[in-house]
């Protein structure tokens, strides 16, 4: 499901977001994925998400994903991404 060049967009979100190296692969996914769909600058604005994920509270963060322009627009895809970034399998 990555589009343009995924590993662009992936090492940016490393860069930005140096926590994602310590997320597991379902969660990293889900953000490397939508780094790919909306660009760094949306994901990045997306602050209620990250500082969720900070916290490692992954159903604030499943639900700021829901909350955002993109999971409003994105019909069933937000959800099931919201499903993987809250349970992380």
């Amino acid at each position: 499901m990555l589009k343009k060049n995924p590993q662009h967009h992936i090492s940016e979100m490393v860069k930005q977001f140096p926590i994602v190296r310590h997320l597991d692969s379902t969660r990293f996914f889900v953000l490397a994925n939508l780094a790919s769909i909306i660009g760094l600058p949306r994901l990045a604005g997306l602050k209620k998400m990250w500082e969720a994920i900070e916290r490692n509270d992954y159903e604030v963060a499943a639900n700021e994903l829901l909350d955002s322009k993109w999971g409003r627009q994105s019909n069933g895809v937000a959800v099931e991404w919201a499903k993987l970034m809250k349970s992380g399998i």
